[in-house]
């Protein structure tokens, strides 16, 4: 029996945080998916909310910005396969605020 592919990461409902001690070009969120145990999921993709796509064969590195997210994963065909749904929480970008030194 095929095991239908999934999202492995980032979990439905998590929320996650920016830490503002750490430059944020640093700071990364995991997207990773699965069709069965250590099988990596080969012509997929993720869609994220901000109209991103990445391929889901592989490991993928995304920078959080604070908000709610969804990510999608679709296969080939661009038929739905999984969506999750998280939030990052942290520092809003803002022109108010005072200017970083170096």
């Amino acid at each position: 029996m095929a095991v239908r592919p999934r999202i492995e990461s980032p979990a439905n409902g998590a929320i996650y945080a920016v830490d503002p001690d750490i430059p944020r070009d640093r700071q990364r969120l995991t997207l990773m998916a699965r069709a069965a145990a250590r099988t990596a999921v080969r012509g997929h993709w993720f869609e994220l909310d901000d109209g991103t796509r990445l391929r889901a064969d592989a490991l993928q590195l995304w920078p959080p910005t604070p908000g709610r997210h969804e990510v999608v994963l679709v296969d080939a065909k661009g038929t739905e396969l999984d969506r999750v749904r998280f939030e990052v929480r942290g520092l809003r970008r803002s022109g108010s605020g005072p200017a970083s030194s170096h």
